[in-house]
């Protein structure tokens, strides 16, 4: 083989491979403008709308950072206190991890953290005066003073005590705020779980407020997943209030929503048009032109914030504010034998989904349908608990599909319980019972391994090459109580 040859081989290998990367970058671009376009296209549509809270509610927030609660629940804040109702804000974080905001705020590359802590003081004080734009006071406030960039690891790995989670922005790996309720206290998720719980039977609210469980953000579905979990729990040893507490939850983080990059825009703030499609009722609470301008006026007075993402902020400075209200699915029981470890369909009619997941809502997950779960199905014996997940497209081998399953409520079991299947081959914890046809999933899991509890949370999470394809987020399902004779589905 001459040298010329090799040059016009390694020169056809070139242009083939500079190709295929224009095809990949030309379909990427194209599938992000049309979920931008559709995005956009959502804010001509209309939902249900909402009255604020009255004199006779108590309203709880809980924010993962600072400027969660305003973005989301400013307007709602104001006009519930204008009609006297009881408010309070629960900050779980200060949002000590933002290294790219202490840095401008500081003007140092090196960040150090002291700097870090210096900041969640700074953004505890634009928290308070932003607040004080909607009436509240510095009793209204409180700061529990987790680490920012850590709920996720403390809700999945970091739960006990003897295991506490170290905040790289800060170096600690306990509460060190002097002005948090529950200083010293381990950065772990029963000491954060315990925390939410005392502040929701100190204020024994009618509605709380709290972040979607499909929000981007690992902060703000973990936030979901703490405050949801403490609910059930009370409800559990029979708390009144937190059997009949309204749960409302608010977005901030998802893809490039909201579409507008005007700052501030006058047109109606809706949901992204793939949430629509969900298990997810959305409603909208109209504001007034002056508490428009008050939440304006409190989004500014984020400066460390505002100084990084101006625009993005102000994009919540509608005329409304949006809701929504998660269903929480419930799994079927079936008699014992009745299900098969092996994906029949057929066994599975009269079975309806406890989660819908939104498809297409995303890059990967349009180009790599395999991996873009669509629903999942849940249904128990008196021994197993059987998981299908449907995807978009026909499974591929190319992905690997992890599926995990938390208790809360068993303290045996306090880290997930993760399944992960690879080439369609390979499942660790090896020996699991599962198989998969065309676009299903299935998996069987001793109830054994869950632990007791009547509530469970999941999170289907699919890769390509290292890369996510989709991610569900910690979703809840709800057990019924186990029955001797059940009888099968109708089909």
């Amino acid at each position: 083989m001459t040298h010329t040859t090799v040059r016009h081989g390694l020169r056809l290998v070139t242009v083939i491979v500079s190709v295929l990367a224009c095809t990949f970058i030309f379909a990427a671009a194209a599938i992000q403008f049309g979920i931008h376009t559709l995005n956009q296209w959502q804010t001509y549509s209309s939902i249900h709308g909402m009255q604020p809270p009255g004199s006779h509610d108590s309203v709880l927030v809980f924010a993962p950072h600072s400027d969660d609660e305003t973005l989301g629940c400013g307007g709602l804040l104001s006009l519930a206190k204008s009609n006297k109702a009881k408010v309070k804000v629960v900050l779980l974080t200060n949002g000590d991890g933002f290294r790219f905001a202490a840095a401008r705020t500081y003007k140092t590359v090196r960040v150090t953290h002291q700097r870090m802590i210096d900041l969640a003081y700074r953004r505890q004080g634009e928290t308070l005066y932003a607040l004080q734009q909607f009436g509240l006071v510095r009793s209204d406030v409180e700061f529990l003073g987790y680490p920012d960039k850590g709920l996720a690891k403390m809700w999945e790995v970091n739960w006990s005590p003897d295991l506490p989670y170290t905040s790289s922005a800060t170096g600690w790996n306990f509460v060190g705020y002097d002005d948090a309720p529950s200083r010293y206290a381990p950065y772990c998720g029963e000491s954060l779980l315990r925390d939410i719980e005392k502040q929701l039977t100190a204020c024994k609210p009618t509605i709380v407020f709290i972040p979607h469980p499909l929000d981007n953000h690992s902060d703000h579905y973990s936030t979901y997943c703490f405050v949801t979990s403490a609910i059930e729990q009370l409800a559990s040893e029979g708390h009144d209030f937190a059997k009949h507490v309204k749960l409302y939850t608010y977005l901030v983080h998802r893809g490039d929503w909201p579409s507008s990059n005007k700052g501030a825009d006058a047109s109606m703030l809706m949901p992204p048009h793939s949430l629509i499609q969900g298990d997810t009722s959305w409603i909208s609470l109209t504001l007034p032109d002056d508490v428009i301008r008050a939440k304006r006026a409190a989004i500014m007075c984020y400066k460390t914030q505002t100084d990084v993402e101006k625009a993005f902020l102000l994009g919540f400075a509608r005329p409304n504010e949006i809701f929504g209200i998660v269903q929480s699915g419930m799994a079927a029981t079936v008699p014992q034998g009745f299900m098969s470890t092996n994906v029949d369909l057929l066994k599975w009619r009269g079975i309806v989904p406890v989660v819908s997941d939104p498809v297409g809502d995303y890059v990967m997950a349009e180009m790599s349908r395999g991996g873009d779960v669509r629903s999942i199905y849940a249904c128990t014996d008196r021994r197993l608990m059987f998981l299908r997940t449907d995807f978009a497209g026909k499974l591929s081998k190319r992905i690997t599909y992890t599926i995990a399953v938390k208790n809360p409520d068993a303290p045996e079991t306090s880290k997930p319980y993760e399944i992960r299947i690879t080439k369609l081959a390979v499942s660790d914890p090896d020996g699991l019972m599962w198989s998969y046809k065309a676009n299903s999933l299935q998996v069987t899991i001793p109830l054994s391994r869950l632990g007791a509890g009547d509530h469970l949370y999941i999170q289907i999470t699919t890769k390509l090459s290292g890369i996510t394809v989709d991610n569900t987020g910690w979703r809840t399902i709800q057990l019924m109580p186990s029955a001797a004779d059940v009888k099968a589905p109708v089909r």
